[in-house]
């Protein structure tokens, strides 16, 4: 694809420099000369070459930087299964290498998370269109000291649960004195999984544990190792055998009617996910004395959501437009080099707490302006929490207490002694951000301001120098085609600057500027040849030239006032005790 890149670059440039040279050939068309003249045919067929050239190379171009080689990649295979260590952690026949301690522990965290989490604190900031999260966990965990030394495995603490296949972006795991640590392999994690529902099983009765082995772990086993969520019949088929096999048994004792319900929540809960795991020793949780927690943080790369499924558009033909409609504007915007403003974060981890808080920080040179919290009204309206508001600071903050989704969500189909819950509703939180000092909204308006008084005092020329009395404009177009430049440069238009978030009016302002100016040289050409078209004067066109720079002065003075109104606003409330 290299070379491809490199021979219609070659092309382009080619085309290029001939239809220079036979473009100025041709104009000595204009002008009576002896001098060879260039073919306009030939000129038309080498513009179309360098048109052609250049979009293909644009093409190869863009499949360069976004190709990706699939015949190098194999697509995702099924886990391994590792069934040598399933036997020494929970046996058939004999002792559990598993203990109690550990299989509550794993078992709390993904069924009852709330009961273990007590504080997520999340922390929201840009990077380009995506964002960066990290998410610092409090957990109370109640392991007993270690009485004997009695070799067994660690502790496993899933925190996350994403679905299959859906892959952490960058992440990064810190556990005890913020100590990078990594996490637990998903094989190792599957293994855990099994066995925490064998030991389980175990717990059911005795004889259920046989007809689970034999039956049932077979089928749990091709749902849970499978690298894509597996089909519903699967799904369904080993709850139906749970069920059946519950019924079949002939046992001495009642069975654990309280265990069976743990199993299937358990495997509801696991089947589509994939468990973010880390794991602890005893010794590491059994140190820490009431009210100390484990402190354990991620942070991970997220990308920036912009759907209409965020506002709660219905779905439908007027959802796919205002989708379409939003990531064009989206694009235009970066395009001019406008970053995005809004911060969009969706909170699915306030399931796994009863004492959540968010934070969203805004790019470098911004403060925070308004946030709005978007989802299902009936679960939104019920939420008790708090949202900071705006005062000029730099970041907002969102408090939930006791306020787990899982509490507002209606429960889904079930069957006597189990209940399969319904997933969690998506809940968003945004946050606006504007520029702290309208610096880039400044230097447009006053370069419009100027472009008003130069169109002004040309038109007044026109129109009281008497008709046939020559008019010198360049000095003062010279000056106005001056005025686009100085204000691009004030204004920053490069799209590089850290410390500057610009906005849409701080780049079409300048560009109408320039539009002007170009307008002033051709009319000034205009007037000075005494071209009339119709009944149409260039000397009337300075009043309309002038109309126009005067609503280009508006619409830059109306943001820059806006702006400079709301900082004002916000300092002044900051520093009141009633802002405070």
């Amino acid at each position: 694809m290299t070379k491809w890149r490199f021979l219609w670059a070659a092309l382009c440039a080619a085309f290029g420099f001939s239809f220079f040279l036979a473009a100025g050939n041709v104009s000595v068309l204009m002008f009576p000369t002896s001098k060879p003249q260039s073919d306009p045919i030939f000129v038309f067929v080498v513009a179309v070459c360098f048109i052609i050239s250049g979009v293909a190379y644009s093409m190869v171009r863009f499949k360069q930087r976004t190709f990706v080689k699939k015949s190098s990649i194999a697509s995702l295979q099924d886990f391994t299964f590792d069934r040598d260590e399933l036997e020494r952690l929970v046996p058939r026949n004999g002792d559990d290498v598993l203990k109690p301690e550990q299989l509550t522990l794993f078992l709390n965290c993904v069924v009852e998370p709330a009961g273990v989490v007590e504080r997520i604190s999340e922390r929201v900031s840009p990077a380009h269109t995506s964002i960066m999260v990290d998410t610092t966990f409090s957990l109370r965990v109640q392991v007993a000291t270690e009485q004997a030394a009695v070799v067994e495995t660690s502790f496993l603490v899933p925190l996350q649960f994403p679905k299959k296949g859906h892959h952490a972006s960058g992440l990064k795991a810190y556990g005890i004195d913020d100590k990078r640590i990594s996490t637990v392999s998903h094989s190792n994690v599957i293994v855990f999984e099994i066995a925490v529902m064998r030991r389980i099983a175990r717990m059911v009765a005795p004889e259920f544990l046989d007809q689970y082995c034999s039956r049932i772990e077979s089928l749990v086993i091709a749902v849970l190792t499978s690298a894509s969520p597996s089909p519903e019949h699967q799904v369904t088929e080993v709850f139906s055998l749970i069920k059946s096999v519950s019924e079949e048994i002939d046992t001495e004792e009642p069975i654990d009617e309280t265990a069976l319900t743990q199993l299937q929540n358990l495997f509801d809960r696991l089947n589509g996910v994939l468990p973010l795991c880390i794991s602890f020793s005893r010794k590491q949780l059994s140190e820490r004395a009431w009210p100390d927690v484990l402190r354990v943080r991620l942070e991970r790369r997220v990308a920036q959501p912009v759907t209409t499924d965020v506002h709660g558009v219905p779905s439908g033909r007027g959802a796919e437009l205002l989708d379409g409609v939003t990531r064009i504007w989206e694009h235009i915007r970066l395009a001019a080099g406008v970053r995005p403003s809004r911060l969009y974060f969706e909170i699915g981890n306030l399931r796994l707490t009863r004492s959540y808080h968010l934070e969203m920080q805004g790019p470098e040179g911004t403060y925070y302006s308004s946030s709005g919290i978007w989802g299902q009204h009936h679960i939104v309206d019920g939420l008790p929490g708090d949202v900071s508001k705006p005062e000029g600071q730099r970041r907002m903050h969102v408090y939930f207490r006791d306020a787990a989704i899982a509490d507002l969500i209606p429960l889904g189909p079930s069957w006597p002694g189990y209940v399969r819950a319904l997933p969690a509703p998506r809940i968003f939180m945004s946050a606006d951000f504007e520029e702290r000092s309208p610096g880039s909204l400044a230097s447009p308006m006053f370069a419009a301001a100027a472009t008003v008084g130069l169109v002004a005092a040309i038109a007044a020329r026109h129109q009281i120098t008497p008709v046939g009395v020559p008019i010198n404009d360049l000095p003062l177009i010279g000056l106005l085609c001056a005025v686009p430049i100085a204000a691009a440069a004030l204004a920053g238009f490069d799209a590089g600057k850290d410390h500057r978030r610009p906005q849409m009016p701080s780049r079409i302002v300048p560009i109408f500027t320039a539009v002007i100016a170009v307008l002033g040289v051709v009319l000034a050409i205009g007037q000075r040849s005494g071209a009339k078209i119709g009944t149409f004067d260039p000397d009337q066109a300075w009043l309309m030239l002038l109309a126009a720079a005067v609503l280009n002065l508006v619409m830059a003075g109306g943001s820059w006032l806006g702006r400079v109104r709301a900082e004002h606003h916000l300092t002044k409330k900051s520093g009141t005790k009633k802002g405070t």
